[in-house]
């Protein structure tokens, strides 16, 4: 009688997708490490680390299509946006234009417990707001000058922000006509006017205070059509600069100053057709820069200014409204300096990528004679800045983007090559094939930086740091990619973050939204019976993580997924859902099902998906599906429902091996 011989089982492989970590666009998706996904979408890392869906965000406020939402602030229950026509102050739903003005830069700088805004002006805000040039410091020029207009001791500086200064004189018994300059350079144009209605007297009294007085006459004045400080044309009355009194003033303390002369300087100098006035192009470029930083030699009690792409003024010490012309540092002759980052005891500098220079530069105070002075030392570094507005500080790394990728400052190497360090190598690869690089805006927020362009999100996770001593940089962060950030710019207030569009819009995070409604982008507020705030309407988040195209370390052998032993393992919430697709050697993937993983809970019950499931520990999906003969096999966890939180614990899969590829 024949025998039977039944053949062994197949000898049953794992392989355990676990303690999952973010995308991976550097490689190809054969070579990604198994704990990262090539393909992923719309995912952040819990607070254990998880890949989740990311929350929504909603449009809260908008003021119009065709005003870009520049730079937002908030202060209490007040909101500011500086916008592409202006700047807006809202409280509750009441909107206010304070400054109606085109705008095409703009800064936000918080400085000896004021908030500043560079925006063609100064503004200060928070509780109140009002133009800080209306305070602007007028410096005293000269002191102990005489009526003729010579001698003198220079002082302080001209002050960038205002044509006021003031000059002291020491005063005679016999002199009335008091000079403002010698009468030998009032032939040159710059010197030639003063504005008359901006003239202010002050003689010291017999009780030694100074006391306005009108005691005195102009010179003839003339009217005459020139620049004003905005670089707009407007009438002005001029006259020589000298004033005359009804009677000589002797000094009330013998060698002390007595009398005071507080002007606006005019220059007459034709330029363009045009006489130049009040007009300084220094002052215009300084009131519209986009790059602020405060720094000092031992406190950060300065404003620094990035002003014609290659200079840097700096105020005076705690003085934000005066920066005195002289106060300014050249950083390189070429390029454009696009930020600054405080890196240590130095103020860093980073120029556009230029091939004729460095692109950073060092900037460290010093002490000389008693007084501060700051200095400026090229770096050997050969990566530049594209977007200003990609600038912030992860963790202790000052942070921003070049062509090739985000670049971290290296405290460690400040006088090396390597003072800049590839942070996003993980992304790069779809990161820098964006256009228009130069308008990508970078924030940090609960720990992540998220930099938007194209309405795409790049996001470093600064909890997770891996080494790539391997591939030109020391370690990269986690990454993770989202769609649908329309940003063009950022803030954060109470750990919330919101962003701004440029169709005038400024959204919020659904940070605050206790409720599965939280996951739906552009929702409309609505308060339910028990006065919760909940989200109705909006769009679906799609997110999803893939395996890599996994060939489980056996590319030369046929293998099986046997139909038992592949589970997925996700977080619990109370209403979830998972499509799962299954790609054999990289042909197109093909969905094998969806899995409701919903949790029973009265708040969120819906009959149509109704589940009698009470379990809130970690919840499995078994696949049930076999797939025979591939060489390699990725899998691909979607969840596109609206109102829908998802995320990953786990995936284990079960397959035997076969005979030998070919």
């Amino acid at each position: 009688m024949a025998k039977m011989n039944i053949p062994n089982p197949p000898t049953l492989h794992y392989t355990s997708y676990d303690k999952l970590l973010g995308a991976d666009f550097s490689c190809d998706s054969t070579e990604c490490s198994q704990k990262r996904s090539p393909d992923t979408l719309n995912m952040i890392s819990d607070n254990g680390g998880n890949p989740v869906k990311r929350l929504g965000w909603r449009t809260k406020y908008s003021l119009g299509e065709s005003e870009q939402i520049l730079k937002l602030y908030i202060d209490a229950d007040l909101l500011y946006a500086i916008t592409t026509a202006g700047v807006y102050r809202i409280s509750g739903d009441t909107v206010t234009k304070l400054v109606d003005k085109t705008i095409e830069k703009a800064e936000i700088i918080k400085f000896d417990g004021k908030v500043y805004v560079f925006a063609n002006g100064i503004y200060e805000i928070g509780s109140t707001f009002k133009d800080a040039l209306t305070e602007a410091y007028v410096p005293e020029t000269i002191i102990s000058r005489k009526p003729d207009g010579t001698g003198g001791i220079f002082l302080d500086s001209v002050n960038l922000f205002t044509p006021k200064r003031t000059v002291s004189f020491l005063g005679d018994d016999t002199s009335t006509t008091y000079n403002l300059v010698p009468e030998k350079d009032r032939a040159e144009n710059a010197y030639k006017y003063i504005v008359a209605t901006s003239v202010k007297v002050e003689v010291q009294g017999t009780d030694g205070m100074f006391a306005e007085t009108t005691a005195y006459t102009l010179p003839t004045i003339e009217t005459v059509t020139a620049l004003d400080i905005d670089g707009s044309t407007k009438t002005f009355s001029v006259c020589a600069p000298y004033i005359t009194f009804t009677q000589a003033h002797a000094p009330v303390v013998t060698g002390q100053d007595n009398v005071r002369i507080t002007y606006e300087a005019f220059d007459a100098n034709v330029e363009n057709g045009s006489m130049k006035g009040l007009y300084k192009k220094e002052r215009v470029e300084l009131l519209s820069t986009g790059v602020v930083k405060s720094y000092g030699y031992i406190a950060a009690d300065r404003l620094f200014c990035v002003v014609g792409g290659t200079k840097v003024y700096y105020s005076d010490v705690n003085k934000p409204t005066y920066f005195p012309d002289d106060n300014y540092l050249t950083v390189g002759n070429d390029g454009e300096i696009k930020g600054l980052h405080r890196v240590g005891q130095y103020l860093v500098a980073i120029k556009n990528e230029i091939s004729v220079e460095s692109t950073i530069y060092l900037i460290e105070g010093t002490q000389f004679d008693g007084k501060t002075a700051f200095s400026v030392t090229p770096a050997i570094a050969g990566v530049g800045a594209i977007s200003g507005s990609s600038f912030d500080t992860l963790v202790d790394e000052p942070l921003f983007l070049a062509r090739t990728g985000i670049y971290a400052i290296s405290s460690t190497y400040m006088s090396s090559e390597k003072v800049v360090r590839n942070r996003s190598m993980l992304l790069d690869k779809r990161l820098c094939k964006e256009p228009d690089l130069e308008n990508a805006v970078g924030i940090v927020w609960n720990r992540y930086y998220i930099l938007s362009v194209n309405g795409h999100a790049y996001v470093l996770d600064g909890r997770k740091r891996s080494s790539e001593r391997g591939r030109n940089t020391d370690y990269v962060y986690e990454a993770y990619y989202w769609e649908n950030i329309a940003a063009t710019c950022f803030f954060t207030y109470a750990n919330e973050l919101w962003f701004g569009t440029a169709d005038g819009r400024i959204c919020k995070f659904n940070t605050d939204i206790d409720d599965i409604t939280a996951y739906c982008d552009n929702g409309t507020e609505m308060l339910d019976n028990d006065g919760k705030l909940l989200l109705t309407g909006g769009v679906s988040i799609p997110c999803k993580w893939s395996t890599p195209l996994d060939s489980d370390g056996y590319p030369q052998y046929f293998k099986t997924l046997n139909k038992k032993g592949n589970v997925l393992t996700l977080l619990p919430y109370d209403r979830s859902s998972v499509t799962i697709y299954l790609s054999k050697d990289g042909n197109p993937p093909i969905e094998i099902g969806t899995w409701q993983m919903d949790i029973f809970n009265w708040k969120v019950i819906d009959f149509g998906r109704f589940t009698f499931n009470s379990n809130s520990s970690a919840q499995d999906a078994f696949l049930r599906k076999k797939v025979k003969k591939y060489k390699r096999l990725q899998v691909i966890f979607e969840n596109d429902a609206i109102y829908e939180p998802f995320g990953i614990i786990g995936y284990t899969k079960t397959y035997s091996i076969g005979n030998f590829a070919k």
